[in-house]
């Protein structure tokens, strides 16, 4: 029996818990919940454990570092999993994207694009339209990537990420990395651009940054972020910096 407003806070085990319960009164038993899919498609495309656990890691880290006022979601599809994320951190702003090439619920659709600051951008997130509209809406604190699971696709998303992401956003994952896979290693993609007007050629890592637009700029800043949250935890991390690149591997 859940006696209190289940999105007020998840910050002990006991509140993961009881999220946990109630994510799987909202899920189908393929995923892990107590419903039976019934064609109607109105049930939570998540699995409650993975959910919850990410809650809870996001709800403790809030309040040790920043508020989430920003947050893109790449995979919409009827906006129960986005709704979720509102609640707990009531969003400044979100943006959304999905192709709605699956079957959903459009009561549901309907429901969960009310009551938010939603832009909902109608598209394929590796399409050029959609790449220039995110470029009014970035820098994000969260970006959560749930849209396409095959390889390519995610690989698509995730290095449209690393560009729409705020410095505060690559501490969120260099922590994640220090308690999740601390034996991993972390890749963070800069670009030549940071350095400003070239002083010499070829230029090195030594040559001085004076970044001339604020993309060039935050990517500075993420990279020094980096370097320094892998020093100081012993984590394993590569810092590049790339210009143009383009052609088959």
């Amino acid at each position: 029996m859940i006696s209190r407003y289940i999105f007020k806070s998840i910050n002990t085990n006991k509140e993961k818990k009881s999220f946990k319960e109630f994510l799987r009164h909202q899920t189908n038993s393929e995923y892990g919940g107590y419903k039976i899919y019934d064609g109607s498609r109105n049930h939570l495309l998540q699995i409650p454990e993975e959910l919850s656990e990410l809650m809870f890691f996001l709800n403790n880290y809030k309040k040790k570092h920043t508020d989430f006022k920003n947050f893109l979601e790449i995979g919409f599809a009827s906006g129960r999993t986005n709704t979720i994320f509102n609640r707990f951190f009531n969003f400044k702003q979100i943006v959304a994207i999905d192709n709605f090439a699956c079957d959903i619920n459009t009561n549901d659709l309907f429901a969960n694009i009310q009551r938010k600051n939603l832009t909902l951008l109608c598209g394929n997130s590796n399409s050029k339209e959609i790449k220039m509209n995110l470029k009014y809406f970035y820098p994000f604190n969260l970006i959560l990537i749930d849209g396409s699971h095959e390889y390519k696709d995610v690989i698509n998303d995730i290095n449209l990420s690393i560009n729409l992401i705020n410095s505060k956003g690559v501490i969120n994952l260099l922590e994640a990395v220090r308690r999740f896979n601390p034996g991993g290693r972390f890749i963070h993609i800069g670009t030549s651009t940071q350095l400003g007007k070239s002083q010499y050629q070829p230029s090195d890592e030594n040559h001085p940054e004076f970044p001339t637009d604020i993309y060039s700029a935050n990517k500075s800043v993420s990279e020094k972020y980096v370097l320094i949250y892998c020093r100081a935890h012993n984590l394993r991390g590569t810092v590049v910096r790339l210009s143009n690149v383009f052609g088959p591997r």
